[in-house]
């Protein structure tokens, strides 16, 4: 919880202290500080003190407006998991009209917060004096969560055909569960196909902890989409690390906030991915870990084996939740790039790569893929053609696009062209081709292509020798000619042409125009 989520209580408890009498000192020294708190710690902090010196009804106030004005936030959570902050018999207020907040500029002030933690200056918060320690605000940013699971078989998951009858856990959580759990806990894409590589997964998350499972393979064949899929559906937060080279350990692992309490300097702690992964039993996944410098990658050796970290601010050790696992993607094996297509990643140390188990993923076969088309283009499905005609040609323009990605990825792995058609770049394809049915002067499918692949590409590619090579988007078009039914090719050429000479039409136009007097 950001340290500004206070502003989410102060109208609620300003209305409160209006109501109040504020004679004593006591209640004058507690309105003062409430008006003039900027944190959520703040208001624990004069909360605690408020108790302190006596004023049990100001408290059971007070405790009462933060659980009703903002339920999940952390302090709300606080309160309610002590059984603190029901309604004071005393107060005459219907529940209906509980004061709202000022939510969105609280939203402002946390994406200030996090542009500032990003830069590395992390903003103190002052106190006067405070006995909240650093295990307090830790407990208080990250209270805990449980859970409780179903078993259904991998085959209804997952429509998993070997071992569909394996059993596999699903969680529920509680409604009081921390948003921060529920937010890292992904969405079903119910298009996604799984393939045998599940089994290898469900090893993992199933199996002991210590184990560590890279796919590695080419660009957008759904690497990081299998892990996402597979926690959506068990219902497991995922928490990523998106390495580069740019990625240091307190990005990876977590880092302390400076506070000043009691005239001196304490520490709140920010989690990072792999120690929210322990925390909330979740998948820690180190996507494009080969973008990883060796030097900064070593720090995972402790949660690949889910091993206890130390974190000094605390004084304590963090253990993993029994649940905690480690998962990573890479386009390489983790042992170079001889390909020279994916610049930027590193060959990592062999007692890096000794920890870790990998599989090769490969895009889908073209049978699958086009399954894959038709639930994202629709209008693509020889089923819904209100023809048999159309439908023909509906089929034949399917299994045209599938077949020119296929032979895109052939080409591209003789080393003929440098750039393929990736899964995520066909689904791609098939949505815009889809959209520019209902627009007239353009042929649908080609435009499409020249949108989602071929305007992407270098003009001309350079070999491993510096010599020019062929121009590789006329290259691209005249496979797509081999494969694309009716000529769409050539129709698209001549719409082309005509463009260009209207183009040209234009400009000597207005050559003309500029020269009379």
């Amino acid at each position: 919880m950001s340290t500004f989520a206070v502003q989410l209580y102060l109208s609620a408890i300003s209305k409160t202290l209006e109501s109040l009498e504020t004679n004593s000192e006591s209640q004058k020294k507690l309105k003062e500080k409430l008006l003039a708190a900027n944190s959520d710690l703040d208001i624990f902090h004069a909360i605690t003190e408020a108790k302190s010196a006596g004023l049990n009804d100001e408290f059971d106030v007070l405790a009462y407006y933060i659980r009703e004005s903002y339920p999940s936030g952390q302090a709300a959570r606080v309160l309610t998991r002590k059984g603190l902050g029901a309604k004071p018999p005393f107060l005459n207020i219907d529940e209906n009209q509980v004061p709202t907040v000022p939510v969105q500029e609280v939203i402002e002030k946390v994406e200030q917060q996090q542009v500032a933690q990003e830069a590395d200056q992390p903003l103190p918060v002052t106190f006067e004096k405070s006995s909240i320690t650093a295990k307090d605000c830790f407990e208080m940013m990250y209270p805990m969560a449980t859970y409780q699971v179903s078993n259904k078989t991998a085959g209804e998951l997952f429509g998993a055909t070997l071992s569909a009858n394996r059993v596999v856990p699903v969680r529920h959580y509680p409604d009081d569960t921390p948003q921060i759990v529920l937010d890292a806990i992904p969405e079903i894409d119910p298009d996604y196909t799984f393939e045998d590589d599940i089994h290898d997964v469900l090893n993992v998350f199933l199996g002991p902890q210590g184990r560590v499972f890279n796919t590695y393979g080419p660009m957008g064949c759904g690497k990081s989409e299998l892990f996402t899929q597979v926690c959506a559906r068990m219902r497991i937060p995922l928490f990523e690390i998106h390495c580069t080279k740019e990625t240091k350990p307190t990005k990876m692992i977590g880092k302390a906030i400076p506070l000043i309490l009691n005239g001196g300097i304490t520490y709140a702690y920010e989690l990072g991915p792999v120690l929210l992964a322990y925390r909330y039993n979740g998948v820690c996944n180190a996507d494009e870990i080969d973008m990883l410098e060796p030097q900064h990658a070593n720090v995972l050796h402790r949660p690949m084996e889910a091993k206890p970290i130390p974190i000094t601010e605390l004084q304590t050790l963090m253990k993993p939740g029994p649940d905690f696992r480690f998962v990573c993607t890479s386009n390489t094996s983790l042992s170079g790039d001889n390909s020279g297509s994916f610049s930027g990643t590193k060959r990592q140390n062999a007692a890096f790569r000794s920890r870790i188990e990998s599989t090769k993923k490969g895009y889908l076969p073209v049978w699958k893929e086009y399954q894959l088309l038709l639930k994202r283009a629709p209008k693509l499905n020889p089923a819904a053609a209100p023809t048999p005609e159309v439908a023909k040609g509906l089929k034949k323009l399917g299994v045209a696009m599938c077949e020119f990605a296929e032979a895109t990825r052939v080409a591209y792995t003789s080393g003929a062209i440098s750039t393929v058609m990736t899964t995520r770049q066909m689904k791609w394809w098939g949505v815009r081709t889809e959209q520019n049915f209902k627009l007239e002067g353009k042929v649908h499918v080609t435009d499409a292509l020249m949108v989602t692949l071929i305007n992407s590409v270098p003009k001309r590619s350079i070999s491993a020798t510096g010599t020019s090579q062929k121009d590789e988007t006329e290259e691209l078009l005249k496979m797509w000619e081999i494969y694309c039914p009716s000529n769409l090719t050539a129709q698209y050429r001549d719409l082309q042409a005509q463009k260009a000479k209207k183009i040209s039409e234009d400009t000597k136009n207005w050559n003309d125009f500029k020269t009379i007097p």
